[in-house]
């Protein structure tokens, strides 16, 4: 594929599962309770999985985050919202 190294075979268990490849963890970084987006692309038949980052909700930051009920903020964000509630 266009610009991609092969990571390994993957195999779908009978509920859906799969497994990602220890080169594309390692490469990546992906570890346990790694969050990850998939994405289809129908032209060349493909399911491409990336690394999702976390971002606030409100305005997009990565830093100073802060979850709560799977709800992500930036202090700054979380602040704010104290402050206007």
């Amino acid at each position: 594929m266009n610009g991609m190294d092969f990571a390994g075979d993957v195999a779908v268990d009978s509920v859906g599962r799969m497994v990602v490849p220890i080169k594309a963890r390692r490469a990546l970084g992906i570890q346990g309770q790694t969050d990850l987006k998939a994405y289809i692309d129908m032209k060349g038949g493909a399911v491409v999985l990336k690394v999702a980052k976390r971002c606030c909700l409100a305005c997009g930051s990565t830093e100073n985050l802060k979850s709560y009920q799977n709800i992500v903020l930036c202090d700054r964000c979380l602040t704010e919202l104290q402050k206007n509630g």
